[in-house]
């Protein structure tokens, strides 16, 4: 089943696709085909689209979950804003990924809680959520974008609150 953010998304993803449809004049297939039926077809077509940034998204949050630094970084532009305690800064994919499993080592997640999800005015991705590690408590925040049909981390904050 659907969360409530995942079929918004999806109703906006079969809305640009039907705009662009229009505007490119692809609308004139359906006449050929039923128009209930090529509508069917197009929001099913960019329903899938939806469920992978969604799929990618919890992949993302159970990384962070687990402390799972080499999945984290799967999901690395190849360089990134990083926000940690003892270090901010931008840093190649490499280099976030060892600062990363620093991090993930030094405090180990006890929990993270997604607490608001959306898209921001560009249609990145974000997220931010608390996470957990014995007595400190951290403001998480990351930033995807779209880039070659994956979703991309551009940045990544944990800032301790």
């Amino acid at each position: 089943m659907l969360k409530y953010s995942q079929a918004t998304n999806y109703l906006l993803e079969s809305t640009k696709i039907l705009n662009l449809l229009k505007a490119n004049k692809i609308m004139a297939i359906s006449s050929t085909i039923p128009r209930s039926l090529f509508l069917l077809i197009v929001l099913t077509l960019s329903g899938f689209f939806c469920i992978a940034q969604a799929d990618a998204t919890e992949i993302i949050n159970q990384a962070i979950e687990k402390g799972n630094s080499k999945t984290l970084s799967t999901y690395f532009n190849t360089t990134l804003e990083l926000v940690f305690p003892d270090n901010e800064g931008s840093y190649s994919k490499t280099q976030a990924t060892v600062l990363a499993h620093e991090f993930f080592t030094r405090y180990p997640p006890t929990t993270f809680t997604i607490k608001h999800s959306g898209r921001s005015a560009d249609q990145s991705l974000f997220c931010l959520g608390e996470y957990k590690s014995k007595g400190t408590l951290f403001r998480t925040y990351y930033l995807c974008r779209e880039q070659n049909e994956k979703l991309i981390i551009f940045q990544l904050h944990f800032e301790k609150k």
